[in-house]
């Protein structure tokens, strides 16, 4: 898969609050490297100029959660299906695309993260005037495979880092529970996220630097998954 988020903060005039742009992150399928219907060699024909038609829609819910002197935020959890065929009856998707809300002018700025099931990255809201170490944004972490929100517990929403759905889930307007996607950081714009791997306990630490030069940790658990490689170079002879 191919993880990427849209925005850019580059210019004079990224640094201020712009609704009207809204941004997204996409997880593609990259179809050189494996395949979703296990047992066969099949590559689909179209392996260029996807659209967002190709891709399975999932959103940010705009019910939010205070727990703990923090606030969270829910994504949808939309089944993404993958095409397996080039069938004409295959309604299979290419990937999914995590849109953000259009209220916010939220960009992606920084690198995302894959780590167990899951990918993360960091949103920016900047603030309404430019020039200042202000802005906020939001630390999200949702399903590597989906772009939706996770079935297992991510964020330790009552502090006793065991990741239990009946500790840490919440519950939505319409009665049911489930599981926070992303975290508000106030006070700057949060950057890439460094983890701190811990055998020792349940899940791992994040480190966020902000804009304003604090720094956040937060607890995560990715989901048990083996990391396997994280990255490669290539060396020239």
């Amino acid at each position: 898969m191919v993880y990427f988020g849209t925005g850019k903060y580059l210019e004079n005039g990224d640094a201020v609050l712009n609704t009207s742009i809204r941004n997204s992150f996409y997880g593609v399928w990259d179809v050189g490297t494996f395949n979703f219907a296990p047992g066969n060699d099949w590559t689909p024909s179209k392996v260029g100029d996807l659209t967002r038609s190709n891709l399975t829609q999932q959103d940010v819910l705009s019910q939010t959660v205070d727990s703990g002197g923090s606030t969270y935020r829910l994504v949808t959890d939309n089944p993404v299906v993958y095409q397996q065929s080039d069938n004409a009856n295959d309604r299979g998707t290419r990937g999914w695309v995590l849109d953000l809300p259009a209220s916010t002018g939220e960009l992606i700025v920084s690198n995302a993260a894959l780590e167990g099931q899951t990918v993360s990255f960091s949103t920016t809201v900047p603030d309404v005037q430019a020039c200042t170490t202000e802005g906020s944004g939001f630390f999200m972490k949702i399903k590597a495979s989906t772009g939706g929100r996770t079935s297992f517990v991510t964020f330790d929403l009552n502090g006793d880092k065991q990741y239990t759905q009946a500790g840490d889930s919440v519950t939505l307007s319409n009665g049911t529970t489930a599981v926070a996607s992303g975290v508000a950081i106030k006070g700057g714009a949060p950057g890439a996220a460094v983890y701190l791997n811990d055998a020792s306990q349940i899940g791992d630490t994040v480190v966020l630097g902000s804009s304003d030069n604090s720094r956040h940790l937060i607890n995560l658990y990715s989901g048990g998954a083996a990391d396997g490689r994280r990255t490669w170079r290539e060396i020239r002879r």
